[in-house]
């Protein structure tokens, strides 16, 4: 569930700032979003992936979590 919850708020986000950006600068929707994922070489865009991809792991590894934890409660309760 909280993957799920770091995806929709990932997206959503995205969303908004392609919205914002195809306002500002008159351009197309898809135009926007690979100019927002593409990595231009000398910046430090690379860090954001990064932390997002970490992010990311550390969501689904808090789902793993959660799910053994209730496996192992309801095994207790029986």
């Amino acid at each position: 569930m909280v993957t799920l919850a770091f995806l929709v708020v990932f997206i959503f986000l995205q969303s908004v700032i392609a919205l914002i950006d195809m306002y500002l600068y008159k351009e197309d929707f898809l135009l926007v979003i690979s100019t927002m994922f593409r990595i231009v070489p000398g910046t430090n865009e690379w860090m954001i992936y990064v932390t997002v991809f970490l992010g990311l792991l550390y969501s689904a590894g808090v789902d793993y979590r959660l799910k053994k934890n209730r496996k192992k409660l309801s095994r207790n309760e029986q």
